[in-house]
């Protein structure tokens, strides 16, 4: 099944992708009562689990850290690496060392795992992979954050554990793979007349839909050659759904309906802007490495 994106062949990966999970067969190998999609991007992969039974994830000889994000108040997982082990109920953002580990996900769990282009089995293994064969795949391992401060640990973040602050931009962990922003619930449709539009210049996007429906406004960059541009998107779409925004892309997501309304988004590698931020990321300290000397609050979704 191709993603629901106009067609277009820029030299690299440059489509944006909206994939709604209802509609996309889940991956090859899925239990009969589990369900598993797996999306990439061109330096990471996004890997989303409903589970309606217990079932076991393993991983040998991982080269880097990964992360697991338990979505919901509902969700068990339990997690053994060779740092340790944990048993983790309700949200949360795991981040898993290097080596071999297994992760075990109980009934009635939504989990969404994030890996980065080092998991090469991943990125091949992705629902969407044949894109990236088709137009070239582009990663920046130069670009991959130094090894952790206090050293690779399995760490346990319970976002409940952090209230909302308006001097912040949601609550966001990294690891050295990459970070993540899950954001507060928002109740009912948002102010159409304060959308923030806005492009990342060289890393791509991922927006996780666990709960509620958006339409996602994307325009793809122009280029000097007319033949190469694309249309405006301005894409609806339901939970769960998977959006990957690529590099330069102008986007903002709006929330269009009542209800309760909840994102992730994901970026690999780690994003030094944020990083740079005071007290936006909130396990800095476990990844401290650049001057935490600029302020300012700047809404990015």
């Amino acid at each position: 099944m191709s993603p629901e994106s106009t067609a277009g062949r820029p030299p690299r990966m440059a489509l944006p992708q909206f994939w709604d999970l209802n509609k996309l067969r889940p991956s090859a190998g899925s239990l009969p009562h589990n369900q598993t999609w797996s999306i990439r991007a061109n330096e990471f992969v996004v890997r989303f689990v409903l589970s309606n039974a217990r079932e076991e994830f393993v991983r040998r000889g991982q080269l880097e850290e990964y992360m697991v994000v338990a979505s919901t108040p509902e969700s068990r997982v339990t997690i053994v690496s060779e740092a340790g082990e944990e048993r983790v109920s309700g949200r949360a953002v795991i981040v898993v060392p290097p080596g071999d580990s297994r992760v075990t996900v109980e009934a009635d769990s939504q989990v969404v795992w994030l890996f980065g282009s080092r998991a090469g089995d991943e990125m091949d293994g992705a629902q969407n992979a044949w894109l990236y064969r088709k137009h070239g795949d582009e990663t920046s391992a130069s670009r991959a954050w130094p090894a952790p401060s206090t050293g690779y640990a399995l760490r346990v973040y319970q976002v409940d554990d952090y209230p909302k602050d308006e001097r912040r931009l949601g609550r966001i962990f990294q690891s050295t793979i990459g970070m993540v922003n899950f954001f507060y619930p928002e109740e009912g449709p948002r102010d159409d007349t304060a959308l923030t539009p806005h492009a990342h210049e060289d890393f791509d996007q991922c927006t996780i839909h666990l709960q509620g429906d958006y339409v996602h406004h994307v325009r793809s960059p122009w280029s000097p050659r007319l033949a190469d541009w694309l249309p405006d998107e301005h894409r609806w779409l339901p939970s769960p759904g998977v959006v990957v925004i690529p590099a330069q892309c102008v986007h903002t997501s709006q929330a269009v309906h009542e209800g309760v309304h909840q994102l992730i988004d994901f970026f690999s590698p780690p994003r030094r802007d944020w990083a740079s931020q005071s007290g936006w990321v909130l396990n800095a300290d476990d990844y401290s490495t650049v001057d935490h000397s600029a302020s300012g609050v700047r809404r990015d979704s």
